[in-house]
């Protein structure tokens, strides 16, 4: 044991730390029993230092979990290892949680879930959960969560009425417990079989109603942070409380803060809440999921605070952070204003016009900030936006700065919704926020540059509003903005705004008006400094769009356009990626030329690339080079193929950066597919990986694993295009067959038609596959009837028309090879 405590000393010492961890890893890697065995009496010897301990629990807990993910190979040894390991390693851990060292107390919290995860499903910790729910300290409270959080439904079904019952008992018996018991109920309400138990949702909810009208401003806010994730989940449920939760949310909302952290805290968390409900209401009006119309019925109780909430501006010369609580009490408003229509405005609409013109800036601030969150389109009554949009036309002279601001913003929502509407004040409208460009308080620049920007997508306003000359004036005011400008913040919003409009009006004149500016200054101005660079890139994009043929005819320009996005690249990758980009889209087969010094960069880049983010961006640009040239180097592909299977299994890609990767994949595998082959087994793990990511029951989660379904199934789809007379092939058919299985078996499955319809389509080229009948995996399904089972389960949600034909096709493609099948 010596030995291995002076490694975990060294391994805390930087300079000593490599070489400790390499002869700690050998050793687990030596005989894994024997360094647990040895780490177990480190983590009990009470007479060594804490250091020493915990480093020897953290190297313990991270054998089995790292980055929130289980080593699936050290789970496997723990399975196999000997029953009295296990027990020891079960006492040890029992020992940790009631050690004198709170320290080590949390420690072995943290460690529990790791091996319950392995050995619950096995049945191998019968007396764990026994243990932790008795004579329960705040230890075994968050062993439990993490238990609870890592585990799934069928694992913990057997201890979830003992879990109820010691929570609640534990709430009644000491107030020190009901944080964590709020976080046991966090993670209950995660479970959709709990939720659909009628007596436990209610015990959760009367719970969870109790937390929120708690004293204790922290507990109020963990009960509402439960409620959100209860609402993420089980949004069908809400109604249930919904009458009990507004007036207590009003209660929460009405309360001065006087400045007090907590408060203010809770009130942003609960409009937090409302906006999300409201925004889910919305936005699944009439789908699957019945609601109940909780906003409508929540939104009369609520309204007169959150109201209230929208004028507590604090200055009247910066702009409005994003976590204010007026800025969220708008976010909010406008949210369930939304859902619920356009009454509140028209019941409103006198008061609010009276405000206008009262003397309190603060109220002439929250009379516009109501009536741009309350509106939305209300084509019978458009009367009434206009007369509003008289008012505040005014107020653009309005002497506090950030009322002349919240003046340009309410008239922008408007004209926004109405550009047809205001067809004879549009110019006036234009030419005087054109005039605020040059205010002398920033906050009111800001807005102003932001109003072009806002309305470069309603072409019906920007016609009204300006000719092209005048368009042309505004771009070179926007462009001399940013050179001339000083403050990083504002030369960046020119250059953004600049480039939306651009985008917005569709004038090659105009955007080839812009780029002559732009290169002009190109090497000797604020444009191309590190700070503004990417927002410059971003407008040269939009300029190359619009332009279009006229700039690919100049090669003059169109040479100096690479140059400058080469240049770039290690400035700002990710823009300059993107530009490239889209010059390759835009040049089509003319792009060969342009081959060799790209390609070049590329693999320059890729040496210096370390970030996960500009990585997929660069192999964006790569597939879009591979896409749009007619000529290519295979031993370019194929060095790049081997690139991303070196870096994406890594834990630092997120799903969705795993997903553009893969798509890569795809798309470099129909380009070329000789030299690729040794790959193949290796992308169609990364592809399995993809198609078996976990998922819960959240709208996003959901939508994210359709996601990663198809990206998985266009690479499995190529492979077996491309790939079809490769002779290793058949030896992947138990993986590849796996996919057809967790695709069609998935409850999930039917909810996208495009999906049904793809999955038969890539099933069609497993079958088509001349060495299938050769598969003794496949002959076992067929006979076994489970091929025929996913063949109904495709049939039952596949819809009419051209999709049926094919779908028939994939049954008489299957028969034509296995007779047997019907």
């Amino acid at each position: 044991m010596e030995q291995l405590v002076q490694l975990l000393t060294s391994a805390m010492n930087p300079a000593l730390r490599a070489e400790a961890e390499r002869c700690l890893e050998a050793a687990k890697q030596q005989n894994v029993e024997q360094f647990i065995v040895m780490l177990l009496q480190v983590l009990l010897a009470q007479n060594l230092n804490t250091d020493v301990r915990m480093m020897a629990g953290i190297l313990f807990k991270n054998m089995f979990k790292g980055r929130g993910k289980t080593n699936e190979a050290m789970a496997q040894k723990w399975r196999e290892i000997d029953d009295q390991t296990r027990l020891n390693t079960h006492g040890a851990i029992f020992k940790l949680l009631l050690d004198p060292n709170p320290e080590m107390q949390n420690l072995g919290a943290n460690i529990v879930s790791n091996i319950a995860i392995i050995d619950l499903p096995l049945n191998k910790w019968p007396d764990l959960m026994t243990f932790l729910l008795s004579d329960i300290t705040m230890a075994k409270l968050k062993a439990v969560v993490a238990i609870l959080e890592d585990s799934s439904f069928s694992v913990i079904s057997p201890f979830i009425n003992a879990i109820f019952m010691a929570s609640l008992n534990l709430v009644n018996q000491n107030l020190n417990f009901v944080p964590s018991v709020i976080k046991v109920f966090e993670n209950l309400v995660c479970f959709k079989d709990i939720m659909k138990d009628f007596n436990y949702r209610g015990q959760i909810e009367k719970f969870l109603l109790t937390a929120v009208q708690h004293q204790n401003n922290l507990i109020k806010m963990s009960g509402f942070q439960a409620l959100a994730v209860f609402e993420e989940l089980n949004i069908e449920y809400v109604f249930e409380i919904q009458h009990e939760l507004a007036i207590i949310s009003n209660a929460i909302l009405a309360t001065p803060s006087n400045g007090n952290d907590d408060i203010i805290e809770l009130q942003k968390t609960v409009m937090t809440f409302w906006q999300n409900v409201a925004v889910f209401e919305d936005t699944h009006f009439k789908t699957e999921v019945d609601t109940g119309d909780v906003t409508v019925k929540v939104f009369p109780v609520v309204q007169s605070s959150l109201i209230q909430l929208v004028g507590m501006v604090q200055s009247q010369t910066e702009e409005i952070d994003s976590n204010e609580l007026c800025f969220l009490a708008q976010d909010a408003l406008n949210a369930m204003v939304s859902v619920v229509g356009t009454a509140p405005l028209e019941d409103l609409s006198t008061t609010i016009c009276g405000a206008y013109m009262n003397q309190d800036w603060r109220l002439r601030f929250q009379a516009m900030s109501v009536f741009a969150s309350m509106l939305v389109k209300i084509d019978e009554k458009q009367s009434i936006v206009k007369e509003h949009i008289k008012h505040i036309f005014n107020l653009l002279n309005d002497p506090i700065p950030i009322n002349r601001a919240t003046a340009v913003y309410a008239i922008a929502k408007a004209l926004t919704l109405y550009p047809d509407f205001f067809k004879a004040e549009a110019k006036d409208i234009a030419n005087k926020i054109v005039s605020m460009i040059e205010d002398q308080f920033d906050v009111v620049k800001i807005a102003a540059i932001r109003f072009f920007s806002r309305l470069n997508d309603t072409e019906t306003f920007t016609d009204h509003a300006f000719e092209e000359q005048s368009v042309k004036a505004l771009m070179e005011m926007f462009i001399g903005g940013a050179l001339k400008s000083n403050n990083a913040f504002l030369a960046n919003q020119f250059l953004t705004s600049a480039a939306n409009v651009v985008r917005g009006y569709e004038s090659y004149y105009v955007a080839w008006n812009v780029l002559g500016l732009l290169y002009k200054n190109c090497l000797n101005t604020n444009l191309f400094k590190m700070e503004l660079i990417g927002s410059t890139l971003v407008l040269i994009e939009n300029c190359v769009l619009t332009c279009n043929k006229l700039f690919i005819q100049n090669k003059e320009v169109l040479n100096a356009t690479f140059e400058i996005a080469f240049r770039s690249a290690n400035a700002s990758p990710e823009q300059a990626f993107m530009l490239l980009g889209s010059l390759c889209g835009l040049l089509y087969g003319e792009i060969d030329n342009y081959y060799p010094v790209l390609m070049k960069n590329v693999k320059q880049w890729l040496a210096n690339c370390s970030n996960p983010s500009v990585f997929v961006f660069l192999m964006d640009l790569v597939d879009d080079i591979a896409t749009n040239s007619t000529q290519y180097n295979n031993e370019d592909y194929v060095f790049i193929v081997d690139q991303i299977m070196k870096v994406v299994r890594g834990d630092e890609y997120t799903i969705a950066q795993k997903i553009e990767l893969a798509s890569v994949i795809g798309d470099l595998l129909r380009k070329c597919a000789a030299g690729i082959n040794v790959y193949v087994p290796h992308i169609l793990k990364l592809a399995f990986d993809l198609m078996s990511s976990e998922c819960d029951e959240t709208q996003e989660s959901i939508k994210a694993k359709t996601d990663c379904e198809f990206a998985a199934l266009y690479v499995l789809s190529t492979i077996l295009q491309r790939y079809n007379t490769f002779p290793d092939l058949l030896q992947l058919d138990s993986i590849i067959y796996q996919f057809f299985v967790l695709c069609i078996s998935s409850k999930h499955f039917g909810t996208h038609q495009r999906m049904v319809v793809f999955v038969s389509q890539v099933f069609i080229d497993f079958f088509a596959l001349s060495t299938i009948v050769s598969s003794k995996l496949i002959k076992s399904e067929i006979m076994n009837k489970n091929i025929e089972k996913l063949v109904q389960r495709i049939d039952f949600f596949t819809p009419y028309g051209d999709d049926r034909d094919q779908f028939k096709r994939l049954k008489a493609l299957i028969h034509s090879k296995f007779p047997e099948f019907e």
